[in-house]
């Protein structure tokens, strides 16, 4: 269907509703909060729809719109799906990846059903995140560095960023400004395997999470915990708590959490972050909850 096809039937829905289902005045649109409860109503339709023909109404089947940041895939993601598919061979998964900023994004707009990414620095009205693994930081230096802490370390080399508009480069500058660990950036790349790859080569230092660590030869690198206790990042799925998937997006949440060993489970109460990325988040979660359950169906 051409886009001009699609704005036509989006208009006659509009003026059908009598409200509108998209905010125009950004760009791209973005669906307004009639137009996601209208997408969410229209999903559990479709999903009723692929039950009929079930001989076993029970069964967790159909399509899952999943995002997730590409540093969750080996050894968490890619297990878990399998885990999964094994369990439930009906549900399928659609994956896409991307940063944590585009992901929340994209749940946002309803283009996915949930994402697997960093927490949120503010949750966004109408969405919950379910902790799933708390991963450390480690500071990463060439193999022939003299320095035995992690701050000298990282201000004995030229710093390796990853790019500056990261969530996760957020989350490391601010625990570098608590702690007063001032670096020299050298260079600021847009992949976190680059970074790696530039670190092992002896071009400087920097600060990665445990799991892009995980094809790295340990004879290549110097590598400590970034903090005592170290810096975590904490992953888990944002996704809407009246998602008419949720019987699915449960059974996601389930292989994930087989797959996390009991001390890297997440949990923002348990693990230490920056107090900006945790500072009310249960009490905002919760008063979203309550505003989406207070809310009417349109009619």
């Amino acid at each position: 269907m051409s886009p001009a096809a699609v704005s036509l039937h989006i208009k006659t829905l509009e003026e059908d509703f009598g409200e509108r289902l998209f905010d125009r005045s950004v760009r791209p649109p973005v669906l307004t909060e009639t137009g996601r409860q209208t997408l969410a109503r229209a999903r559990r339709v479709l999903d009723a729809w692929d039950r009929l023909g079930d001989h076993n109404p029970t069964e967790v089947n159909g399509l899952l719109e999943l995002g997730a940041v590409a540093t969750s895939i080996p050894g968490l993601l890619a297990e878990a799906l399998a885990g999964l598919r094994q369990r439930r061979p009906q549900l399928r998964v659609r994956l896409s990846t991307a940063y944590s900023e585009e992901l929340e994004e994209r749940v946002i707009r309803g283009t996915l059903d949930a994402a697997l990414m960093m927490r949120p620095q503010a949750l966004p009205l109408g969405l919950v995140f379910v902790p799933i693994v708390a991963e450390p930081f480690h500071v990463v230096a060439p193999k022939d560095a003299a320095a035995m802490t992690d701050a000298a370390l990282l201000t004995s080399l030229p710093y390796i960023r990853f790019r500056r508009q990261a969530w996760i480069t957020g989350l490391i500058e601010a625990e570098l400004a608590a702690r007063r660990i001032r670096v020299e950036p050298a260079m600021e790349i847009d992949s976190l395997g680059g970074v790696l790859a530039l670190v092992e080569a002896g071009l400087g230092v920097s600060v990665l999470p445990c799991s892009q660590l995980r094809t790295a030869a340990p004879e290549e690198i110097k590598r400590l915990p970034f903090g005592d206790p170290p810096l975590r990042r904490e992953l888990g799925l944002l996704h809407r708590p009246d998602h008419p998937r949720a019987p699915q997006l449960d059974e996601l949440i389930a292989a994930l959490r087989a797959i996390v060993p009991a001390d890297n489970a997440g949990s923002a109460s348990e693990q230490r972050q920056p107090d900006r990325m945790n500072e009310g988040q249960n009490e905002r979660q919760a008063e979203q909850e309550r505003q989406i359950h207070a809310q009417h169906e349109p009619l």
